[in-house]
């Protein structure tokens, strides 16, 4: 990794002083979405600040609008539907109609995985993976695989394509194969 210079690190620097207030103005702008939603607007809008070139960022702190400008891209990335933020966090919650909120570690485990230690470690890592999960995945995991519930039943229900439902079910069983894959070989 390529060492920072000085005036890089003086950036950073004057980004530690105020990043107490940018997340006063964070919660200010996500309002009642604070709690779902909270350091991605923020860590994207710095992010982006970082990523322009050096000489505008130590003008930007220069005149004084280093606060400004973070907090203006972070209200940008939290209402507009073309931005980063949107696609990557926001635009799933919004269509998630229910939050749902089950402890998957309460659903019982089938008796005849309870057999064997190597099984019982795959459980285990699938269900602290799964305690991980966005509610849009959660309502996926629990739903469709435990309850199963058709896609076209959820697609209804959630008003989400089919395709979409399965594409997204399709990669969730591969991020828990790659997760748990050191523990056995994983057949859903």
């Amino acid at each position: 990794m390529q060492e920072l210079s000085n005036e890089e690190k003086y950036v950073r620097d004057e980004l530690e002083k105020i990043y107490p207030q940018l997340l006063i103005n964070e919660r200010k702008i996500l309002g009642s979405n604070y709690d779902s939603q909270k350091g991605d607007v923020m860590h994207i809008a710095i992010e982006a600040f970082l990523s322009k070139p050096l000489a505008q960022q130590l003008y930007t702190i220069e005149i004084g609008k280093l606060e400004n400008f973070i907090t203006f891209i972070a209200n940008v990335q939290a209402k507009n539907s073309t931005t980063r933020h949107y696609n990557q966090f926001r635009k799933f919650q919004m269509f998630t109609r229910e939050i749902l909120d089950v402890d998957i570690k309460k659903l019982e485990v089938p008796e005849d995985l309870n057999q064997d230690d190597n099984e019982q470690e795959l459980w285990d890592c699938i269900h602290s993976f799964i305690d991980q999960l966005n509610p849009f995945e959660r309502m996926i995991v629990y739903e469709k695989w435990m309850q199963d519930v058709t896609y076209k039943d959820l697609s209804i229900r959630y008003d989400i394509s089919v395709q979409a439902l399965q594409y997204h079910a399709e990669a969730l069983k591969n991020k828990i194969k790659e997760r748990c894959k050191h523990y056995h070989s994983l057949v859903i």
